[in-house]
């Protein structure tokens, strides 16, 4: 889980595939759309593109779509795809107009067994089930104002800077509960610190974009272990709040296609976690 020089009008239209439509779903942005993905009259397709992660033991392709609703919330769909096709998920996620998490559906797969991941929220409290053949589990959470994930995705994270208070500046807290789709993991106590580290810009294909730099520190829970632990992240974005590219500080990155080398020309800033939190 910075930068005010204004994005070209044309650079930010590709960057976007933004449009606004009454009719048919518009083509997606040169990737495979996700079978949960969903277009109504009204609903705009604001962003559209593939994530590509490598250098850890989660090499991937996360092929995102976004769309904007009437009500000024927003759909998250994805493809995952685990590198040499070791594995292929999807997800559905919700958001209201405030950047918090409504509803999740994932298709993912435990080990050979195909498992349906549902989120749903009620009076503050999410209730997680992953259903399979075989396999069935359920949890409920504290969730009034909480973020909503199925790891592997890294895109959710990025919801984090759009609800992010410049105004307040520092460090500001967001909660979260997930499951994943790869495995029998569940996350009932998250908690994510994350603070804009500045503005800056890229050049990308001669031209400079502008980039938003952010650092965060999210507290997880081993609900095996009942142990907590802390992960580190860079995340940078576009002027508007589009994801670019995240990075631990180490070998693991994930950058959008077209801006591979973002994480090179912007090192990541990884604060001391404890410190941090």
């Amino acid at each position: 889980m910075s930068f005010k020089t204004l994005l070209p009008f044309a650079l930010l239209g590709a960057l976007s595939g933004c449009a606004t439509l009454t009719g048919e779903a518009p083509a997606p942005n040169n990737i495979e759309r996700s079978e949960l993905f969903r277009f109504s009259a009204g609903d705009r397709l604001e962003d559209s593109d593939l994530l590509i992660v490598t250098g850890g033991a989660f090499d991937r392709t996360e092929a995102f779509e976004v769309v904007r609703r009437p009500d000024g919330g927003s759909v998250l769909t994805e493809i995952i795809t685990g590198a040499n096709d070791s594995y292929k998920v999807e997800t559905r996620v919700r958001f209201d107009a405030d950047g918090n998490g409504i509803s999740g559906r994932g298709l993912g797969n435990y080990a050979g067994e195909p498992v349906e991941v549902i989120i749903t929220k009620t009076d503050d409290v999410a209730r997680i089930t992953a259903q399979g053949d075989t396999f069935f589990a359920e949890h409920t959470a504290p969730c009034d104002e909480c973020m909503m994930d199925m790891s592997p995705s890294a895109i959710p994270m990025f919801m984090m800077t759009r609800r992010y208070d410049e105004a307040q500046g520092g460090k500001q807290t967001f909660r979260w509960v997930a499951r994943a789709l790869i495995g029998d993991q569940v996350l009932l106590d998250g908690a994510a610190k994350i603070q804009k580290l500045g503005d800056f810009t890229f050049e990308k294909d001669g031209e400079p974009v502008a980039v938003k730099q952010y650092a965060f520190v999210e507290k997880l829970k081993n609900e095996q272990m009942g142990a907590y632990f802390y992960v580190a992240f860079n995340l940078y974005t576009t002027a508007d709040g589009k994801p670019l590219a995240f990075a631990t500080g180490g070998a693991t990155v994930g950058q959008r296609r077209g801006f591979e080398g973002i994480t090179t020309a912007l090192p990541a800033q990884i604060p001391a976690t404890d410190d941090f939190f």
